[in-house]
């Protein structure tokens, strides 16, 4: 069977890092809209967390052998915040909080990573920046 080659080519650094980004901002404004689960705004308000101008990058909700809430998120602050929370099912109340670490030093900013182009980091800061201004 002859398969058009077209099918098989991968995308470029420059179609990788535009549709990492673009998922970065997907998942971002899901949560804008949608709002996130009480039991991670609450602990999230009490660690200084200003909803408003953060934008969450990945959310796991009831994750097979995971606790009941895991991801990661940018602050208003630039930072990077990882966590790890198990709730009660509703996931309104906190049961214990396994990981809440700054691992904003751990991020790739680098706009030019050999064979990757764009870092994470750098590409979630560009989403946070584009939709703080679209919110002013």
């Amino acid at each position: 069977m002859d398969i058009p080659e077209a099918k098989f080519r991968q995308k470029n650094v420059q179609q990788q890092n535009a549709v990492t980004k673009e998922s970065i901002r997907r998942e971002a404004e899901f949560y804008k809209t949608n709002g996130i689960p009480k039991a991670l705004r609450l602990y999230g308000e009490m660690q200084g967390i200003d909803w408003n101008h953060s934008i969450i990058l990945n959310l796991e909700i009831d994750f097979l052998g995971m606790p009941s809430l895991w991801g990661m998120f940018l602050t208003q602050q630039k930072e990077f915040i990882e966590f790890e929370i198990e709730t009660d099912q509703q996931h309104s109340k906190i049961i214990e909080i396994e990981t809440w670490k700054n691992v904003t030093g751990e991020q790739n900013f680098s706009y030019h990573n050999r064979g990757i182009g764009v870092g994470f980091g750098a590409l979630a800061l560009e989403v946070w920046q584009e939709l703080e201004n679209k919110n002013k």
